[in-house]
């Protein structure tokens, strides 16, 4: 056991000194491929649960989530990882979600991202309204043109949460929505709901919920 010990914790260093150039110059298949084997890589890791294993693996995971020449499936999902695992809080994961939502960022690489940060349990949506506010503004600044193509993109990655777990999404957008609406009006503005029927009805679709006029 104890040769076998030694063997995993050379393997694991090895890896996590080499993890930020094997996810260079990735492809789509190349990135989904890495993808799954980092998922694999750190849930071996977090069983082990050995300081030794653990800090060379997180360090090369966020090298891997800070480096925005890296595929975004990826990067992506490194930052989620570093999340959960405690070594980021939601303030800095808000932070790259908003950089990597941003207008500069072309609309497929930032669905990629969004796509490898928020596979898992749709919780992380649920109790940190600032992330849901990000996605939901990127949703929404997305131009028409770009949006159709962007769709089933994004919605492949809700497709994941149960459908109970959609509604409670939409549930929140519709606060956020009213939280907004509250806002603007005590400053004496007004919002026009019939330019934003669309882009409701487009949020609606992407979750999964029925539309009606």
């Amino acid at each position: 056991v104890g040769e076998v010990a030694h063997l995993l914790a050379a393997v694991v260093t090895r890896s996590s000194i080499g993890l930020r150039a094997a996810c260079a110059s990735l492809d789509d298949d190349g990135a989904a491929a890495m993808r799954a084997a980092i998922e694999a890589a750190h849930r071996g890791v977090a069983l082990m649960d050995l300081s030794e294993l653990r800090t060379p693996w997180h360090g090369a995971l966020a090298a891997v989530a800070s480096d925005d020449r890296i595929h975004g499936a990826v990067s992506g999902r490194a930052t989620r990882l570093l999340l959960d695992a405690g070594e980021i809080d939601a303030a800095t994961a808000a932070a790259r979600l908003s950089r990597h939502l941003s207008q500069a960022v072309a609309g497929p690489a930032a669905a990629a991202w969004l796509d490898g940060f928020l596979a898992g349990e749709a919780l992380l949506l649920l109790h940190t309204k600032e992330l849901l506010a990000i996605v939901d503004e990127w949703l929404s600044s997305v131009p028409e043109e770009t949006f159709e193509d962007l769709l089933p993109l994004v919605r492949r990655t809700f497709s994941q949460y149960q459908p109970a777990e959609r509604q409670q999404i939409g549930n929140h957008l519709r606060n956020l929505g009213r939280g907004n609406r509250s806002a603007t009006s005590h400053q004496g503005a007004t919002i026009d709901l019939d330019r934003a029927a669309p882009a409701v009805a487009a949020v609606a679709r992407l979750l999964g919920l029925s539309v009606t006029n």
